[in-house]
């Protein structure tokens, strides 16, 4: 790769992202940057770095790699000053580690994995290119209350709760009811968009958190209040159950992420997807038939060849909490109707509402109505 090449490149590339896009393509192997606290900020998809970023989703991994580091002295006060190439027993393949500097400070680390011959004169260009870049995102999204915000969304505790003793160091007071959102967009140049966003967003409200970590979205909003999005046509937000400590904001983080991936309009929210979420964690564990009952898979049965709607009518029965004025309500139908059907499914099925609610509950996950 000559000079002219990647002044060229760098030319071209208004962002980061791009810039690791183009360069990943241009070289023909895997790259990957990330922050000084070891934060994935951007990564290749073609050639793709993700099947080397394994370890970012687990602790116990991440600290492994940390380690390997640290044995190789790679974590020395003075940073990796020139390209070193290193066989990574976890990738299986050699690797360039270099840091990425900012006036003579370690402010990040470029990986490239070698899976085409790059030099390390390449390597080292690849990384001062990308100082460019990294030294404008730190300074304008690298806040005291956003390393903290990331330490919060991290599994273990002391992680969170470094990042609950960072947030006091703030003075953010904020208290009340939060929901977690993940924010996400499907046009072109994706960071740029949600980068901008959260800008705007932020000058509205100093208190509102937010962030971009792993390439996702999230804000934290101190209210159940959900964000206006006219302003924003191209944004589409998913919001999690409410809750009022900052404590496992990353089970709130997947919360509002599952809410988002079902988003038909540009909002949904977790509490109204609880069944399709736990229905699609189930069917991950095991076959689903093997979880509903003999007596109501023979019900199901009954109804399909018979055209009854006597599930239906268990189900709302059972939601209704046993009442059967609401239960005619929510389905519509006469008071008669439904005693009448539920009768039957006590007199054919062996089915005993109370004692067997357990068993009910189960199958309406498996079988929504």
């Amino acid at each position: 790769m000559k000079k002219d090449e990647l002044f060229d490149l760098v030319s071209e590339c208004a962002t980061l992202e791009i810039f690791v896009a183009k360069a990943a393509k241009l070289v023909q192997n895997p790259i990957w940057i990330m922050d000084d606290a070891y934060q994935l900020v951007t990564c290749s998809k073609v050639p793709d770095a993700y099947v080397y970023l394994s370890f970012l989703q687990d602790t116990k991994l991440k600290r492994s790699f940390v380690n390997r580091l640290i044995e190789r002295g790679l974590l020395n006060e003075n940073g990796i000053q020139k390209p070193l190439r290193i066989f990574d027993t976890e990738y299986q393949r050699d690797v360039y580690v270099i840091d990425i500097f900012a006036k003579k400070k370690s402010i990040g680390k470029l990986t490239v994995a070698v899976e085409n011959e790059i030099s390390e004169e390449d390597v080292k260009l690849l990384a001062d290119a990308s100082s460019i870049y990294l030294r404008h995102q730190l300074t304008n999204h690298g806040s005291k209350r956003e390393q903290a915000f990331t330490l919060l969304l991290q599994k273990d505790e002391e992680s969170q709760s470094l990042g609950l003793q960072l947030l006091r160091e703030t003075g953010y007071l904020v208290k009340g009811t939060y929901m977690l959102a993940y924010v996400d967009t499907t046009i072109a140049n994706r960071i740029t968009v949600l980068r901008s966003f959260l800008s705007e967003i932020q000058k509205s409200d100093v208190n509102l958190l937010g962030g971009i970590m792993n390439e996702q979205c999230y804000l934290l909003l101190a209210s159940t209040r959900h964000i206006d999005l006219k302003q924003y046509p191209n944004i589409h937000v998913g919001y999690s159950m409410q809750f009022e400590k900052l404590h496992h904001l990353d089970g709130y983080a997947r919360q509002a992420e599952y809410a988002a991936s079902k988003a038909k309009g540009k909002e949904a929210n977790f509490q109204n997807l609880i069944d399709s979420y736990l229905h699609s964690q189930l069917e991950k564990q095991l076959p689903l038939d093997t979880l509903v009952d003999l007596k109501i898979q023979k019900l199901i049965a009954y109804d399909r060849k018979y055209e009854t709607k006597y599930y239906e009518t268990l189900c709302m029965y059972v939601k209704s909490q046993y009442s059967k004025q609401k239960t005619a309500e929510g389905l519509y139908i006469h008071l008669n109707t439904v005693k009448y059907r539920l009768q039957q499914i006590e007199k054919l099925f062996d089915i005993n509402f109370e004692k067997d609610e357990k068993l009910i509950r189960l199958a309406m996950l498996v079988h929504h109505v």
